[in-house]
């Protein structure tokens, strides 16, 4: 991916900003207050959305940055992938159901339908992955629990198919251990019991739990949905209303082709008022007389035509508000029946499980297992599915070793003489000091962040195989002494030879040689 344009509209102090972005190393040096984490923030609420977490010292993105200055809430990036070039267009509002966001190709065909999320479909992760490899906000370097990347890693790993078989074959397996532990539970001594012994199968429980709470909820989209239909009536009327309101006002052409006839006449009575008053003796003050009353025509006619100009203006943004209601109103209801309709298809699916609760409460009355022989089958069953685990996790380590190497790298190069790093298979970080290893939390706070950023290198390197990510840096060397910060500049211009990098900072040592 290579972002070409940032077109913010009004993003906290941010206000109708362009910033166009070139290949490799893009170092933006502004001073403090221009709104480098704010920039930050627009390109990634512009991939992925506004999210509700709480990101470092930024707080809630939302309510930190909506405009300072009002307006409309959001903009537009344009970028390209090996698939062709896309804009896509966000604006948000108090909350996400305010939210909207339109994907065009180079064309300006609107493209939208085919994302579900333009960052994720893309880059193929999420926005907590995206933000613990290619994105840091500063003094946000720390990559947390490292959900997001196993997860990452977990797919990397099935990407030929073998991580869907494994998976299947688990889900079968924990199907069957499920099945076997009712057995187990509500096996009795005589049949009277075990057919008046309840379900005891917790994931069927909790499903009936989630029926329940779904059956309530789609009650309350259903009176939104009923809302939302009712504003969008009430746009649309107005629409027609001012449609037929100003078609009623009778065809402005008349007035236009009234106001170019009197020009006509006044440049015909100036002209001859002129030649009247030049070449026939005698007739001079008929000359001035048709002559000044081509020169009021000439002011009469201009007048007609500005005013005629000025209403078409007027009327055009008129209809272009009303239009935006209605469109603006379409859009939330068609999002509140999609909610309704998938809420819905949910609630049918979730109707099954009431099914196979009646089933196993059949099944414990009808029939007879003996325990001992689920018992054992239980325990082959357990063992199975413990292997396959293991045999997924061993697909996930063929990821994270080049992952280590890769972090091995950048450290040897950025720290030559820094104690040893290990990262474990959780994905935490622990540094050696005293001959024991340490968590990483027992290093300085430049240690630390010099550590966070090899990581980083090294995500990046390994996890985007089809479509290499823009990585956002904003002021992440804050930390640093001058010597690694020259190391660390001279690596991100290595990077920046295979994807783009914008790097934003405030301090003009902390900047490229070519850039400052």
């Amino acid at each position: 991916m290579k972002i070409l344009t940032c077109n913010v509209e009004n993003f906290g102090t941010l206000h109708h900003v362009r910033c166009d972005l070139d290949n490799g190393l893009n170092a933006l040096n502004e001073g403090n207050g221009w709104g480098k984490t704010t920039f930050a923030a627009f390109i990634l609420s512009m991939l992925y959305g506004m999210s509700e977490m709480n990101f470092a010292e930024s707080g809630n993105i939302r309510e930190r940055y909506m405009p300072w200055q009002g307006g409309k809430f959001g903009g537009s990036i344009t970028f390209e992938t090996e698939n062709g070039r896309y804009t896509v267009t966000r604006y948000f509002g108090m909350s996400k159901v305010d939210d909207t966001c339109t994907v065009t190709d180079e064309t300006g065909q609107d493209i939208t339908d085919r994302f579900s999320n333009p960052g994720e479909d893309i880059l193929g992760v999420d926005s907590e992955g995206f933000r613990s490899s290619a994105f840091i906000f500063q003094n946000d370097l720390r990559l947390g629990d490292g959900e997001s990347i196993r997860q990452r890693l977990r797919e990397l790993a099935g990407a030929s198919g073998d991580r869907k078989r494994y998976e299947n074959a688990i889900k079968d397996l924990a199907n069957e251990a499920g099945s076997l532990r009712e057995i187990q539970s509500s096996q009795s001594d005589t049949a009277d019991k075990s057919g008046d012994e309840p379900c005891k199968d917790e994931e069927i429980q909790k499903k009936i739990e989630e029926l329940r709470s779904k059956r309530e909820n789609i009650k309350d989209i259903e009176k939104e949905l009923g809302k939302k239909e009712k504003a969008l009536l009430e746009a649309t009327e107005e629409l027609e209303e001012f449609m037929n309101r100003t078609g009623r006002k009778g065809n402005r052409n008349v007035q236009l082709v009234f106001g170019v006839l009197i020009l006509i006449i006044s440049f015909a009575s100036i002209f001859c008022g002129a030649f009247v008053m030049r070449l026939v003796d005698g007739y001079f003050r008929v000359g001035v007389t048709m002559a000044s009353v081509g020169i009021v025509l000439l002011i009469i006619g201009v007048l007609l035509l500005l005013n005629r100009t000025n209403r078409l203006r007027e009327r055009e943004y008129d209809e272009e508000v009303h239009e935006t209601r209605e469109n603006a109103a379409r859009r939330a209801r068609d999002e509140a029946r999609d909610r309704l309709d998938r809420i819905t298809q949910e609630i049918k699916e979730l109707e099954t499980y009431e099914e196979k609760a009646e089933e196993l409460r059949k099944k414990g009355a009808e029939q007879k297992i003996d325990k001992e022989y689920a018992a054992k089958k239980l325990q082959l069953v357990e063992k199975a599915k413990e292997a396959l685990e293991k045999a997924m996790e061993e697909l996930t380590q063929h990821y994270l070793d080049p992952i280590r190497e890769r972090f091995q790298e950048f450290y040897s190069v950025l720290y030559p003489d820094g104690p040893r790093v290990e990262i474990r298979d959780d994905f935490t970080i622990s540094v050696e000091g005293f001959g024991e290893m340490r968590e990483l939390d027992s290093q300085s706070r430049g240690t630390q962040d010099l550590i966070e950023l090899c990581v980083r290198f090294a995500l990046v390197d390994v996890l985007y195989n089809e479509e290499k990510p823009c990585m956002v840096l904003d002021d992440v060397l804050n930390n640093l002494d001058d010597v690694r910060v020259s190391k660390v500049i001279r690596a991100l211009e290595k990077m920046a030879e295979r994807f783009q990098i914008v790097y934003l900072t405030c301090n003009t040592d902390r900047m490229p040689v070519n850039k400052k």
